[in-house]
């Protein structure tokens, strides 16, 4: 008698007389009980009859691993049919390898959820552009307006503004794969003017800043903008240094001295 209740011979004959004349030497059979595998059957089969029997036995699937890939179907399924997106990332580049310019940026735009239909980068002053529509569900899109973030050299000293315009729905019933037209515009600074300062204020660090939390409108009101759907991003040159008190004072001392000694000797 085996393992699994059956006499080993009656078995392999029957599972022989199962799969007819298809299978030869070294076959496995899967034994089924009420829908489970319940047993792996390897009868090996000689020119007559057969010579060893091996059962393996393997656990039924528990309820919590049924269960488990049940929900997981079902979360892929939903997720697709839902119209769920991925997110695009516009990233503006003042420092391409390091060494910042005065240069048009270089514009990175990654993710599958956004159609390009404007995409240059100019060199200041003029801004550079992204516009594109974006897709996505209804609870991801921007609401329209207009918003706002300026990176700033230091309190009061504005570097670069990034405007932000989210448009009105292509169909304004979706509720899934929803389209939204979506521009992005990038203003630096020169070295004769600076952008005005609008809607949330980030302190420039030199390295690549993720603005997409920091959008206001022209007023102050924050915007909530869902980084699965959208992502700005930035980098500028670093802030440049502010000379300290002491420097300032030793400086105007300077020139001060410097006036009298002209006064005397003209």
């Amino acid at each position: 008698m085996s393992s699994s209740g059956f006499p080993p011979l009656l078995l392999c004959q029957s599972t022989l007389q199962w799969t007819a004349s298809a299978y030869r030497n070294n076959k496995n059979f899967n034994i089924l009980n009420n829908g489970n595998s319940i047993a792996y059957i390897s009868c090996d089969f000689a020119s007559r009859g057969f010579r060893n029997l091996y059962i393996f036995r393997r656990p039924p699937m528990s309820s919590i691993r049924k269960i488990g890939i049940v929900v997981g179907i079902t979360g892929l399924v939903l997720a697709m049919a839902s119209g769920t997106s991925f997110a695009v990332t516009v990233f503006f580049d003042e420092c391409p390898g390091g060494v910042c310019t005065d240069l048009a940026p270089t514009i990175t735009i990654s993710g599958s959820n956004f159609t390009v239909i404007t995409n240059f980068a100019t060199a200041e002053p003029v801004a550079s552009v992204v516009k594109g529509n974006a897709t996505g569900t209804l609870a991801q899109t921007v609401p329209v307006g207009q918003y706002f973030v300026t990176l700033m050299e230091r309190p009061g000293v504005s570097s670069d503004l990034i405007t932000l315009t989210a448009g009105a729905l292509v169909v304004p019933t979706c509720t899934t794969s929803c389209q939204q037209l979506i521009e992005i515009d990038f203003a630096s600074d020169t070295e004769t003017s600076t952008p005005s300062i609008l809607g949330g204020q980030v302190l420039e660090t030199g390295g690549q800043q993720d603005l997409t939390g920091s959008f206001k409108t022209a007023t102050g009101t924050a915007v909530a903008i869902n980084s699965t759907y959208l992502t700005i991003q930035a980098r500028s040159d670093a802030p440049e240094a502010v000379p300290e008190p002491a420097s300032l004072l030793l400086l105007g001392s300077g020139l001060a001295g410097l006036g009298l000694w002209r006064r005397r000797h003209s």
